[in-house]
């Protein structure tokens, strides 16, 4: 999988100028692979982005750290479109039929922010839904995603898209202190199939 910054070049325009290179932070800048690791797609693996000013001004890819790769967060599902995953939604019974029958609303807040979340398998659901009693296993189109490594309450989609993504992607173990992996999209559009389990 390539970093979603910097296309695995570890660099990266700033403001539309090409010509420019500053360091891809997310893959450091040195776009090598290591088994868990995938090419960063902001700077293509070569860890540097283009700045404003001098063409020698360099920095480097905030998506990979400069490294031009990124930890792959999930074991790719066979046979799956790329970035379309199948999530996993608990929550009560009345409001599950509500989901089936009308699609999924946004949620008010969480973790990153008021979207929809989605564990990667049923029983992460037990420890992380506000309700329970039914599980909804979804195919989500995540687009590109964000791996963060912090909890932000104050996300939202307007701002993520700003940021040129689709959907967050919160890991075990990375500093936000989560349970189970775990997906957030802001738009309902993009959860793609429904069925109850």
């Amino acid at each position: 999988m390539i970093c979603s910054a910097c296309n695995g070049r570890g660099e990266r325009t700033i403001m539309g100028n090409p010509l420019l290179k500053q360091q891809c932070l997310p893959c450091r800048g040195k776009g090598k692979l290591q088994p868990n690791e995938t090419v960063c797609s902001e700077c293509n693996g070569n860890g540097e982005i283009s700045v404003p000013g001098s063409q020698l001004n360099k920095q480097r890819c905030y998506i990979c750290n400069g490294q031009g790769k990124t930890v792959n967060p999930i074991v790719l599902q066979p046979n799956a479109p790329v970035n379309i995953i199948t999530g996993f939604h608990q929550t009560d019974p009345g409001s599950a039929s509500q989901i089936l029958s009308h699609g999924f609303k946004l949620g008010n807040a969480g973790i990153a922010g008021g979207g929809i979340y989605f564990a990667l398998n049923k029983n992460d659901t037990n420890q992380k839904a506000h309700s329970h009693g039914t599980v909804l296993k979804c195919l989500v189109d995540v687009g590109r995603a964000k791996i963060m490594s912090k909890f932000e309450p104050a996300l939202n989609g307007q701002k993520l898209a700003a940021e040129g993504y689709d959907s967050v992607f919160l890991p075990t173990g990375d500093g936000v202190n989560l349970s189970a992996n775990e997906y957030v999209v802001y738009d309902p559009q993009r959860v793609k199939k429904i069925e109850k389990v």
